[in-house]
């Protein structure tokens, strides 16, 4: 005994259509496989991978390319690819609004110009002060005047200090200098060695994100040949006063594969046998935008249809199952605090101890990594005063 049966495991046996089994993984990629071990990891996919699916997969598609369930399979697999990518588009929208400088910046800054120029004022008056006090003999009085005019410049110095850090480093980057990487939406400092942006092109994560958009490309050349493939190339106009071109001459009229159609016949379904070969029909056959249904049958979109179908009711029936367990999950909190009373405060509460959990997490990361650029800057200065 060999194999899953020697670790006392039972043997997974499904077809390619069962719904247990991942469409991405069988279609191409999942990115449960992609981002393992990274800050986006999805965990373990909920839906079998399995190679020998795989394979069963495309040796079917292989065998029969124009079964209207591959169509619908790869439209699903393009689905949730340009979801995933449209997700992380919007995260990296909300991180570059977040490194603009907010209007509370704004507003501080044009205070701080109108404070720094009322000093400058209350400097210039009290210096003339201090001059006519000194040429009055009253050489106390123009001392502690003289200290008053000190104190104002140091003032304005702070002043126009913070009003210099804010204009060259406004906005939530801070001194670190962010910027978001356009590719996964990680935060990149301008600070950073070239061995760290180096680790950062080179990780997981970015070419996990790099492999995706690479994916979306593809599927958009795909969709732009299909449209080309559908209405074809542009006509050539004819010369001033000439013929058409040879190839447009004596065009014969539109029929099918059998003659013209009469309108009192009913629409004609294309086989393999009519044209000699499958790959004959698949030339033949139109492209339907956004929704791919091979064949131009009633029989063969009835057939998309009906798969479509039944493929939303499978998602719709999942999502009734988590909402489900949600709400079993609320009912025992409920359970446990009939006996103790506050069955609905305690789930609050375990969902606000989560969320605070969360939050703490992430104000640790962003305090190490405040932390990190400061032992940065610090040693950079170090070296400096070294040098000099």
């Amino acid at each position: 005994m060999m194999g899953p049966e020697a670790m006392g495991v039972q043997p997974i046996n499904v077809d390619w259509w069962d719904p247990k089994v991942c469409k991405n993984f069988i279609c191409g990629t999942c990115p449960h496989d992609i981002f393992g071990n990274t800050k986006m990891d999805l965990g373990p996919c909920p839906r079998l991978h399995s190679e020998k699916v795989a394979k069963s997969y495309k040796e079917a598609k292989l065998a029969d390319p124009l079964d209207p369930r591959f169509a619908a399979f790869e439209q699903e697999y393009q689905n949730s690819i340009y979801n995933f990518i449209d997700d992380c588009d919007r995260k990296i929208r909300i991180s570059q609004k977040r490194l603009e400088k907010t209007p509370e910046e704004n507003k501080r800054t044009v205070d701080l110009m109108k404070e720094v120029g009322e000093i400058e004022l209350a400097i210039q008056g009290s210096t003339d002060e201090v001059e006519a006090l000194g040429e009055a003999g009253k050489i106390e009085a123009s001392m502690a005047k003289l200290e008053a005019v000190e104190a104002l410049k140091q003032e304005k110095t702070d002043k126009e200090r913070e009003l210099q850090r804010l204009t060259e480093t406004g906005g939530a980057s801070g001194h670190q200098k962010l910027r978001v990487c356009e590719t996964c939406g990680a935060y990149l400092s301008v600070l950073d060695s070239d061995r760290r942006l180096a680790d950062h092109f080179g990780g997981k994560m970015h070419l996990g994100y790099h492999e995706l958009r690479k994916l979306i490309d593809q599927f958009n050349e795909q969709r732009r040949q299909g449209q080309a493939a559908r209405y074809g190339p542009p006509p050539i106009a004819p010369g001033p006063g000439g013929p058409l071109p040879p190839s447009h001459n004596n065009l014969a009229p539109p029929s099918g594969p059998s003659g013209p159609r009469g309108y009192d016949q009913q629409p004609h379904t294309p086989t393999p046998h009519s044209h000699g070969s499958a790959s004959a029909v698949k030339a033949e056959l139109p492209y339907d935008g956004d929704s791919i249904v091979p064949g131009h049958g009633d029989k063969r979109k009835r057939e998309a249809h009906e798969l479509s179908d039944a493929i939303r009711e499978n998602e719709e029936r999942d999502r009734k199952r988590h909402r489900s367990r949600e709400r079993s999950e609320r009912d025992r909190y409920e359970s446990r605090g009939s006996d103790r009373g506050g069955g609905d405060d305690r789930y609050d509460r375990e969902r606000r101890h989560r969320d605070r959990s969360r939050e703490r997490s992430r104000r640790d990361d962003d305090r190490d990594y405040r932390r990190s650029d400061r032992d940065r800057e610090r040693d950079r200065e170090r070296e400096s005063k070294r040098d000099r």
